[in-house]
């Protein structure tokens, strides 16, 4: 197309691509755009972390509840190994109240034991690594259901 002056009229369209960000355990929705994120992490350090199970959804999404019940059987496992073979105190007192106590502190609370902190760790690492594939997995299927998105809105 030509203008009234002789110049060539071109057509602007706005494109938009999905973009990949890493998914960090802090940011969980960041395909959503919510902070979701950033609101759970003072109630998870107290152990309170149902905005993180029912807001990302990890309840209804079998992607991301498996790694959920894997941790758990995992940690209890290595629990029961290390206090069996004498690595961390077997309890032998009982804390009402240990369920929102910061993990490090509780453990150490409840076992009498400072290598608590330590074998924490161990589980928190495990579970790290337990999750990253399925966060990974979860991330990929947003950012592909971002994409088809923007494509039917184009």
């Amino acid at each position: 197309k030509v203008d009234a002056d002789g110049n060539l009229v071109t057509e602007q369209k706005e494109i938009v691509y999905a973009t990949f960000r890493p998914i960090t355990i802090f940011d969980i929705s960041q395909t959503e755009g919510k902070p979701l994120g950033r609101v759970c992490i003072a109630p998870a350090i107290f152990n309170i972390n149902e905005p993180i199970l029912f807001g990302t959804p990890i309840v209804f999404n079998p992607i991301l509840m498996m790694p959920m019940w894997i941790c758990t059987t995992v940690n209890a496992t290595i629990v029961w190994i290390v206090m069996r073979t004498g690595l961390l105190a077997i309890p032998t007192i009982e804390l009402a109240m240990v369920a929102t106590i910061p993990a490090p502190f509780s453990t150490v609370m409840f076992t009498g034991d400072m290598r608590g902190v330590i074998w924490w760790a161990v589980c928190l690492a495990v579970d790290l690594l337990i999750w990253y594939p399925f966060f990974k997995t979860y991330e990929k299927q947003e950012v592909e259901k971002e994409a088809a998105e923007a494509l039917a809105k184009a």
